[in-house]
């Protein structure tokens, strides 16, 4: 489908180009998103375009989830039997859809959750309620998945694409809903009818930050300053130098490092440029181990500090050569990292 735009209210044009492709094998992106530290309770609505490029394949597949435990979950996703859409509140799998889904078709979803109560709405349309399970979104400290059900390769990843998902932690009114839909048209969410509410917002290929293998959250699109600046190189390994912040490796195995620069659970967009002779090297990112670089180039990646709060330059294979021109930034909270996926998964295909 061609890409679309609208006028907002500033006059700009606000435009809906890309949608994220997932092949239903091991792709997912896994977000920082957590419900209990950002203001969701007992209401909350999620909003999702999707389109399904397989239903067989996306059997038991989840558009997207909070994860909590194997029996504690809120999450959309299609029944292993009928392919139907159905709204999973503590595993208590409630069909709220009764209409069998095409393929190679854009819906919106968008699941409301009332107190005790959960409502499916598709395409602006409410197509189902039910009484929710839920305990409370309150209490759940995992992270929000996107084309799977709780960030690991083989646990219902999502065949089709998915566009502009969007988080309120509220539950949204009837005629909110048929607003964001907008007869089909784009809709800013962040100048929207509930934008006091949003809490997260990843447009999918559209954002201010999206970029291979980055998801950023709209709600939150800032980069902070070089955690890098000022700080000296220190090394495990005689082969590696550092001057004018050029750090230099003849024949070098072991580790150049900075330390109690980094935050865990942070997202960080680390540049640099390689120069490369021989051997390999990796940064290792707060316990997160980058790409094996072999080759010289300009490159850019995006890590989750795990495990520490310091950043590594591993010699591989007695590596010889430099890099340079480095810089880590933190990107701002809830942003998502692509999974087993590639850039050419950025799609121009948008409902």
């Amino acid at each position: 489908m061609f890409a679309k735009s609208i006028v907002t209210k500033g006059g700009d044009v606000f435009r809906d180009e890309y949608s994220l492709a997932f092949d239903g094998s091991n792709d997912y992106v896994h977000t920082n998103f957590v419900a209990s530290n950002e203001g969701i309770t007992n209401d909350v609505t999620v909003s999702c375009w999707f389109k399904a490029a397989d239903l067989a394949a996306s059997s038991n597949a989840f558009v997207w989830n909070f994860y909590q435990s194997t029996s504690d979950g809120f999450g959309v996703k299609f029944s292993s039997s009928t392919f139907k859409i159905i709204a999973d509140i503590d595993n208590a799998d409630a069909n709220l859809y009764t209409t069998t889904l095409d393929i190679n078709k854009w819906y919106l979803a968008v699941v409301v959750i009332d107190s005790l109560e959960v409502k499916l709405y598709i395409n602006g349309v409410l197509e189902g309620s039910g009484t929710s399970v839920a305990d409370g979104l309150d209490s759940f400290t995992s992270n929000f998945y996107i084309a799977n059900r709780k960030g690991a390769a083989g646990t219902g990843e999502f065949n089709g694409n998915i566009s502009e998902i969007a988080i309120y932690n509220s539950a949204l009114t009837a005629n909110q809903v048929k607003t964001i839909y907008n007869g089909r048209e784009p809709y800013n969410h962040k100048e929207g009818v509930a934008s006091g509410n949003l809490q997260a917002w990843y447009r999918m290929g559209d954002g201010v930050l999206d970029d291979f293998n980055l998801i950023g959250d709209e709600t939150n699109a800032t980069l902070g300053s070089d955690v890098l600046s000022g700080s000296t190189w220190n090394d495990t390994d005689a082969n590696w130098s550092e001057s004018g912040g050029v750090v230099t490796a003849s024949g070098a195995t072991g580790t150049a490092y900075i330390t109690s620069v980094l935050t865990q659970g942070k997202t960080y967009k680390i540049v640099y440029t390689a120069s490369v002779t021989s051997g390999s090297f990796r940064f290792l990112i707060g316990g997160t181990n980058g790409n094996l670089i072999t080759s010289s180039g300009d490159y850019v990646e995006y890590k989750v500090c795990t495990s520490s709060n310091h950043i590594n330059i591993d010699g591989v294979s007695s590596f010889t050569g430099n890099v340079s021109n480095i810089t880590v930034q933190q990107v701002g909270d809830n942003a998502g990292l692509m999974t087993n996926m590639e850039a050419i998964d950025f799609e121009g295909d948008t409902p």
